[in-house]
């Protein structure tokens, strides 16, 4: 692994559910989020019921032309 990469962890949230506050239009559920985003918001309101799953197989690691890293699905 390159020691700029970072791991990344799909979030497992309420369908309609927001980043950082149940009405952000930045919805969680399904999404990528690097593991520091994930312990910066581990939950977004009180009795948020999120989780999250590590996904070895979606780094975002640099390419070796420089070239940002491709978004995962």
């Amino acid at each position: 692994m390159a020691p700029s990469a970072r791991r990344r962890g799909r979030v497992y949230d309420g369908y309609d559910c927001g980043w950082t506050s149940h009405p952000d239009p930045d919805k969680a559920t399904r999404t990528l989020r690097t593991v520091e985003e994930a312990a910066e918001w581990p939950i977004s309101h009180p009795r948020c019921a999120r989780t999250f799953g590590l996904r070895p197989d979606a780094l975002d690691a640099p390419r070796e032309d420089g070239a940002a890293a491709a978004p995962w699905p």
